[in-house]
């Protein structure tokens, strides 16, 4: 049996914060795990500063004429492991009459590890990976597998869903995506050979089975490295069938241009920070 092949993880976090008016009001708690921002704890080294970002808000429909707000964030992040340390702090500026309310918070990514290998791997932490070493791909659970096209597709199409339907009612189909008016049925195959080829006979059965399930719009993804070309090939037989009207559209998605869809969506998963930061910070409000 190979090594497990590892991924690091630091999605989850642990925090420390307090809250109060600026006449009671202390700082969050230092202990040992909280004393040193931006000191990496596992690889023992500065992590250097890579977002910081304040600002003030005024509410244009507040009666009081002195109330504001203050939001600041630092985040560090350690190149080596890719660990995180954020601090964020909001304050509700008042006049010299009413007290100023402060709340301050820090917060350091957990290191998890998971075997690529695993069904159960978190999708982010996942995507994460194939955005650095996207053959490891090949490598993957095939349920892991279905549930990666499934994200993927979900932010590469806008305003669609995307659902695994599941290995004992599949018939062959893996995944529905509802995209607007149409009603995609996706097959996926997970090929473990770095230069596997997608012949037209899998693309042939996946056809029949969607006709007799009512689909008009198919789409076919595998790791494989490419379909087969040429005359009887499979994207030839996927564009005759598309020509001949006997579906709407085929689509056939190997393990580059997939991996390019994935490339081409949101990569939140590689900053998970940001779900903690102060949404006026990101969204270039100022």
């Amino acid at each position: 049996m190979s090594k497990p092949k590892v991924v690091l993880d630091y999605s989850d976090s642990v925090a420390d914060s307090t809250w109060g008016a600026n006449t009671n009001f202390v700082s969050p708690k230092r202990t040992a795990f909280f004393s040193r921002p931006g000191w990496c704890p596992y690889c023992n080294r500065v992590a250097p500063k890579i977002f910081d970002e304040s600002c003030k808000w005024e509410p244009q429909d507040n009666d009081d004429p002195c109330f504001e707000e203050y939001y600041w964030a630092q985040v560090w992040s350690c190149e080596s492991c890719g660990w995180w340390d954020l601090f964020e702090s909001e304050n509700s500026g008042h006049d010299s009459i009413d007290p100023a309310y402060i709340s301050e918070t820090v917060r350091h990514g957990v290191l998890r590890s998971y075997d690529l290998r695993e069904a159960e791997i978190p999708i982010t932490t996942l995507r994460a990976a194939l955005r650095k070493r996207g053959d490891d791909i090949l490598e993957i659970h095939s349920s892991a597998m279905e549930n990666l096209v499934a994200s993927v597709l979900s932010d590469f199409f806008p305003n669609c869903v995307a659902r695994v339907c599941g290995r004992s009612h599949d018939h062959g189909i893996d995944l529905i995506v509802v995209e607007s008016e149409r009603t995609i049925a996706v097959q996926v195959k997970r090929r473990s050979r770095q230069d596997a080829v997608e012949r037209v006979m899998q693309v042939r059965e996946f056809l029949g089975t969607s006709l007799v399930e009512g689909f008009e719009h198919l789409m076919y993804i595998s790791t494989a490295d490419h379909f087969t070309r040429g005359n009887a090939s499979a994207g030839e037989f996927a564009t005759k069938a598309v020509y001949r009207r006997i579906v709407r559209s085929f689509e056939l998605i190997d393990r580059h241009r997939l991996l390019g869809m994935l490339g081409s969506t949101p990569g939140e998963s590689e900053s998970p920070w940001r779900k903690h930061v102060p949404s006026i910070l990101l969204s270039g409000e100022r």
